[in-house]
C-alpha cells in the first residue's frame, strides 16, 4: 500500500510539507453513495427535459389537428413540469443509490417514454391521413371520420392513463421526501467505505525525500528552471494539467522537494484544494502553513477577509512558493488572489488541475505543463516496480513463492513489457495493473492478460482508483456527463468522428438550445470541454472540419461499466445478450450498442429500446430481423465494415425513427424506396459513408430537417424538393461514370430549387466530373452550418484540381478560405455571394499551385493577399464586385501574373495611379469592360 500510496496523486489526500500535516475535518467531499444518487436523479430528469421540449414544439402548429387530445397533452405537460421541478429540488441525501433511487429512475423513464409514444402515434396518424391538407377537408375527402374519432378517443384514453400514473409516481415521491427529510445523518455502516477513502486522502508523503517516480525528469527540470529564473521577477504560475492519475501531483511533489527549490524560496506551502472547497478553511490552512505555529491560533473566529489580510501580510516581503493542488474551478483563484502579493521578487505558484480553463485563468505570467505519456521503457520499469515487491527482487525473502518468482524473472519481465504497452503510457493505468499483478504473481495469469485486459474489473477492485475517476465525472454538468457516457458506447480504441458524435448527441436530446448558437455549435463546445477536462483525447488532424476523438482504455472500461450499472446503455457482444439481465445492470437500459463480430440470431420479441448503435462487422441477413425487432427506435446508427450493405424494406416498420446515421468510409449503403414511409424521420446523416443513391421518396417525409450525404452516387430528383421547407440538404455526387447522367441530375435539381422560395430551405450539392468539382445550390439563411465538413470531405474524397463554387452563403469567413487552400487547386471560381465576409484574406503560403482565380458577384469590401500566397497565379478574373473599390497591392508581388480581367467592376479599381496601372507597367495584360455579358464561368462539363 505504501508503494501505491506514493503514486496516487494527492487528489485523494491532504498533504503538508512534512513538518505539519494539513487537517481539515470540514473539507467537503462527495461520498460515493450520494454521488450515485445524484446521478440517478439526473438520469430521471434527462428524458423529462427532452420530452417537454418536444411537446412545446408540437403544441403551436399541430394541436389544431388533434382537437380535444391537445388539451390532454397540455395537462400531461404540466405534470411533467411539476415532476421536473420536484426532481431538481430533491436533495441528494434523500437518495442513497439503492433500490428506491433505481426505482425512481425506472418509473420516471418508463412513463415519459409512454407519453412520447402517444405523441408520436398521434403525429404519425395525422401525417398518414393528411399531407398539407386541413384535417376537416381530409375527413370529407376520404370519408374516414369515424375511424379518426375512434383513434383520437383511444389516444385520449392512453393520455389519461399516463397522467394518472404520473400523479401516482409524484405522490410516492412526495411521501418518500417526507420520510427522507427526517434523516439527519446516514447510518454509520453506510459511511464506512467513504471514510476509508477519506483516510487514504489524509496520508501525507515525506517531502524531505525525493519522490520515486519514472519519466518526469525532463518536465520537472523545466518547471524548476522556470520558477528559479532570476531574470523574471513577477509572480509566476506553473500550471500542470492532465487527467486523474496522469501524475500531475507527483510532478508537483518532485519540484516541491528539490533542494534547489527549498533554498531559493523563503516560504513553501502545499495545500490540496479539492473539488468542494470551503474558502474559509482553505485560507485558514494557507495561513497556518505560512505562519509560525504560535501565530496561527484563533483563526476559526476570523472572517474570510481577515484571513486574506493575515495571509497577505505573512507573505509580504518574502519569496514564496505555494502549491495549490487539485484545483477544479476558476472560482478558487478569484477568491484567494488578493491574498498573494506580487513584490516582484520571483515568487511562484504551482497549480495542478484537470481542467485547462483553470490553468489559463490567472491574469499573470504563466506556463502550462502536461505530464507526458511514458514511453515503452519507462512504462515497463514503472509497471514491474509496482508488480514485483522489493523483498523478492533484493533476495531478502527465501519463501517458496519468492524463489519461484526469481527463477522466472526473465519471463515476468518479457510479459511485463507486453502488458506495459497496453497501458499506453498512462501512469494511472500502470499503477492499477501493477497492483493487480502484485497479487497475481503467476506467469499463466500474466500471459492471459496479454490477450485479454479487463480494466473494469481492476478498477472495481481498487476503490481509490475508482474514486479518482469518480471525481472527474461528478464535476461535470449533467448534460456533459451524458455526452461522456454516450461516447463510451463506441468500441474500445476506436477513432470517433466528431461530426457523427455531435449529431448523435443532438438527436438524443443531450444538447440544450443556447441563445445565439446552433445546437451543432453547442455540441462542439461540449467536445472541447471534455477535451479540456482530459476525459477524451482529440487526435491531430491536418484537415480542418474533420476531427476524431479517442478515449483511453481505462477511462473507456470504467465509463462503460458505469453506463451498464445506471442503465444508460446496454452493450451487447452477442444477440442473446439482449435477453440477459446481468448482475451489474441495476436499471433497464433503453439504448443498445451492438458489437457483434459475426451474424447472429435474434431470439427476442419486439423491443422497446429507443436507440441502437449497430457497431459491428456484419449486417447482412440480420438486417431484416433487426428492423423487425426494434420498431420503437428513435435513433439508429449503423457502422458496418462490409463493402456493401443493403437495407431491407422492413426499415419502414421503424415508424418512430427520427435519426438515421451511417458510418465507415469503406462501406456503401443501399437505401430502399420504403424509406419514404418513415414519417417521423428528421435526420439522415452519413458524413463519411457512401450512399449508393438517395430515393426520391425521401423528399416526401414531412418531418425531414437535415440530409447530409456528401458522398453518394446520385439522388432522385423529385417535385417534392420544390415544396420542402425548414430542411437543410447537403449531397455530393461521386462515382457516376457518365458525365451526361450527372449533368441531367444537376440540371433537374437546379430547376426544382429555382421553384422553392422558402428562405429557411438549404440545398447544396457537389458534383464531381473526374478532377473537376462544382458546388452549387443555396444555403438559405443558415450560414456556415454544414460547410466546413463538406469542404473537408471534398478535400479527402474528391481531391479536385478545378473547383467552381456558386452557392450563396456557403463560405462565411477566412477559415473556410483556408479550407479551400488545402485542396491544392489549379483553378478556382467563387461567385454568386458564396462568400459573405466583407474582408477576404489569402494567407501567406496559401494557394501555391493556383493558376487561375475567378471572383464574381461578391460583396467583399477589402481583399488582402499576404506575401507568399498565389505565387503561381497566371490569370485573375474579377466581375461584378461593386464594393471592391481597389485591388490588393499583393498582386504586384506575383511573379507569373500575366493577365487581369476586370468586368463590371467599380471605375476606382483601374484609375490612374492604382495597382492596375502598376501591373500594366510590369507588362501584365489588363482587360477592362463594363459589360458583364463578357464574363464567362468556368467551363465545368
Amino acid at each position: 500500500m505504501e508503494v501505491l500510496r506514493r503514486w496516487i496523486p494527492p487528489v485523494l489526500r491532504r498533504e503538508g510539507n512534512g513538518k505539519q500535516p494539513i487537517r481539515n475535518s470540514k473539507q467537503a467531499y462527495f461520498p460515493t453513495s450520494k454521488l450515485l444518487a445524484l446521478h440517478s436523479k439526473e438520469m430521471a430528469q434527462q428524458p423529462v427535459f427532452s420530452l417537454l421540449e418536444r411537446i412545446g414544439s408540437i403544441a403551436a402548429d399541430e394541436a389544431k389537428y388533434l382537437w380535444g387530445v391537445s388539451d390532454k397533452l397540455e395537462s400531461a405537460k404540466r405534470q411533467l413540469q411539476r415532476m421536473q421541478a420536484f426532481l431538481k429540488d430533491l436533495d441528494d441525501k434523500m437518495l442513497k443509490g439503492g433500490a428506491m433511487a433505481r426505482n425512481l429512475v425506472s418509473e420516471v423513464r418508463e412513463v415519459v417514454f409512454q407519453l412520447e409514444d402517444i405523441i408520436d402515434d398521434a403525429n404519425i396518424f395525422r401525417r398518414q391521413n393528411d399531407h398539407n391538407t386541413p384535417i376537416r377537408r381530409a375527413v370529407s375527402k376520404y370519408a374516414c371520420f369515424p375511424i379518426y374519432l375512434t383513434h383520437l378517443h383511444k389516444l385520449g384514453e392512453r393520455i389519461d392513463s399516463t397522467i394518472a400514473r404520473m400523479k401516482t409516481i409524484f405522490e410516492d415521491f412526495e411521501r418518500f421526501n417526507i420520510v427522507a427529510t427526517a434523516i439527519i445523518e446516514e447510518p454509520r455502516a453506510e459511511r464506512t467505505e467513504d471514510e476509508a477513502i477519506e483516510q487514504l486522502r489524509s496520508i501525507h508523503p515525506d517531502f524531505g525525500d525525493r519522490v520515486d517516480v519514472v519519466g518526469f525528469d525532463d518536465q520537472v527540470n523545466r518547471i524548476k528552471n522556470y520558477l528559479l529564473d532570476g531574470e523574471q521577477k513577477h509572480l509566476s504560475f506553473a500550471s500542470i494539467v492532465g487527467p486523474g492519475g496522469a501524475g500531475k501531483s507527483t510532478m508537483a511533489m518532485q519540484v516541491y522537494g528539490l533542494d534547489a527549490v527549498k533554498r531559493h524560496f523563503d516560504i513553501l506551502a502545499w495545500i490540496t484544494v479539492s473539488q468542494r472547497f470551503i474558502p474559509h478553511d482553505l485560507l485558514k490552512e494557507l495561513v497556518k502553513r505560512t505562519m509560525e505555529l504560535h501565530q496561527g491560533q484563533g483563526l476559526e473566529k476570523k472572517t474570510v477577509q481577515e484571513l486574506k489580510k493575515l495571509l497577505h501580510d505573512s507573505l509580504l516581503s518574502k519569496r514564496y512558493l505555494i502549491v495549490l493542488d487539485d484545483v477544479w474551478s476558476t472560482t478558487v483563484w478569484d477568491i484567494i488572489r488578493d491574498a498573494f502579493p506580487d513584490e516582484k521578487n520571483g515568487s511562484g505558484i504551482i497549480l495542478t488541475t484537470r481542467n485547462e480553463a483553470v490553468a489559463q485563468h490567472p491574469n499573470a505570467r504563466k506556463e502550462i505543463y502536461m505530464p507526458k505519456l511514458l514511453n515503452e521503457d519507462e512504462s515497463t520499469r514503472l509497471l514491474l516496480s509496482r508488480a514485483i515487491p522489493e523483498y523478492i527482487l533484493d533476495g531478502s525473502s527465501n519463501s517458496h513463492a519468492a524463489v519461484t518468482v526469481r527463477q522466472k524473472m526473465d519471463k515476468f519481465k518479457e510479459l511485463g513489457k507486453d502488458l506495459a504497452v497496453k497501458c499506453r503510457g498512462l501512469p494511472l493505468a500502470l499503477v492499477v495493473l501493477g497492483g493487480y499483478l502484485s497479487r497475481n504473481l503467476d506467469v499463466a495469469e500474466w500471459r492471459r492478460l496479454t490477450s485479454s485486459m479487463d480494466w473494469h474489473a481492476m478498477v472495481s477492485g481498487e476503490k481509490v482508483i475508482g474514486a479518482i475517476l469518480d471525481l472527474s465525472y461528478y464535476d461535470m454538468p449533467g448534460n456533459l456527463r451524458s455526452c461522456f457516457m454516450y461516447t463510451t458506447a463506441f468500441p474500445e480504441d476506436s477513432e470517433i468522428d466528431v461530426n457523427v458524435l455531435t449529431s448523435l448527441w443532438i438527436a438524443e436530446g443531450f444538447i440544450p438550445q443556447e441563445r445565439g448558437h446552433s445546437k451543432k455549435e453547442v455540441a462542439v463546445k461540449y467536445v472541447m470541454e471534455l477535451t479540456r477536462r482530459c476525459m477524451i483525447q482529440m487526435n491531430d488532424t491536418v484537415i480542418p472540419g474533420i476531427a476524431y476523438i479517442k478515449m483511453h482504455d481505462i477511462l473507456h472500461d470504467w465509463g462503460i461499466g458505469r453506463a451498464r450499472r445506471e442503465g444508460f446503455v446496454k452493450d451487447c457482444r452477442f444477440a442473446q445478450d439482449l435477453e440477459v439481465a446481468y448482475p451489474e445492470e441495476m436499471v433497464e437500459a433503453y439504448r443498445v450498442a451492438f458489437h457483434v463480430s459475426k451474424e447472429d440470431e435474434f431470439r427476442t420479441s419486439v423491443r422497446k429500446h429507443r436507440t441502437l448503435l449497430y457497431l459491428s462487422t456484419h449486417l447482412g441477413a440480420m438486417g431484416a430481423k433487426l428492423f423487425k425487432h426494434f420498431r420503437h427506435l428513435r435513433v439508429l446508427y449503423v457502422e458496418a465494415s462490409e463493402n456493401e450493405v443493403r437495407l431491407p424494406s422492413e426499415i419502414s416498420q421503424m415508424r418512430y425513427l427520427r435519426y438515421l446515421g451511417f458510418g465507415s468510409s469503406f462501406t456503401t449503403y443501399h437505401l430502399p424506396s420504403s424509406i419514404g414511409d418513415l414519417l417521423s424521420l428528421e435526420t439522415l446523416y452519413a458524413p463519411a459513408a457512401q450512399i449508393h443513391a438517395i430515393p426520391g421518396s425521401l423528399w416526401k417525409i414531412p418531418t425531414l430537417k437535415q440530409v447530409y450525404s456528401p458522398i453518394c452516387r446520385g439522388w432522385s430528383v423529385s417535385r417534392w424538393i420544390s415544396s420542402l421547407s425548414n430542411v437543410h440538404v447537403v449531397v455530393g455526387c461521386v462515382g457516376l461514370s457518365k458525365i451526361s447522367q450527372i449533368k441531367r441530375m444537376v440540371e433537374a435539381t437546379r430547376h426544382q430549387l429555382s421553384k422553392n422560395k422558402n428562405p429557411n430551405f438549404s440545398f447544396y450539392y457537389a458534383a464531381r466530373y473526374f478532377m473537376e468539382v462544382e458546388i452549387a445550390g443555396r444555403c438559405g439563411e443558415v450560414v456556415g452550418l454544414l460547410n466546413s465538413p463538406v469542404l473537408a470531405t471534398i478535400a479527402i474524397f474528391y481531391q479536385p484540381r478545378v473547383l467552381k463554387i456558386c452557392c450563396p452563403n456557403l463560405l462565411s469567413n477566412d477559415q473556410d478560405i483556408l479550407m479551400l487552400e488545402k485542396l491544392n487547386l489549379f483553378v478556382l471560381e467563387i461567385g454568386e455571394l458564396s462568400y459573405i465576409g466583407l474582408v477576404m484574406t489569402f494567407c501567406s503560403g496559401s494557394f501555391k499551385f493556383l493558376e487561375w482565380l475567378v471572383l464574381h458577384d461578391l460583396e467583399v469590401e477589402d481583399w488582402k493577399i499576404e506575401h507568399g500566397s498565389l505565387e503561381s497565379l497566371k490569370l485573375l478574373t474579377l466581375c461584378k464586385c461593386p464594393n471592391l473599390t481597389h485591388l490588393p497591392e499583393g498582386l504586384l508581388l506575383l511573379p507569373d501574373l500575366g493577365k487581369v480581367e476586370l468586368i463590371a467592376m467599380p471605375p476606382s479599381c483601374h484609375e490612374q495611379g492604382t495597382v492596375v496601372q502598376q501591373l500594366k507597367e510590369k507588362g501584365c495584360v489588363v482587360f477592362i469592360s463594363s459589360d458583364e455579358k463578357k464574363f464567362q464561368h468556368l467551363n465545368i462539363p
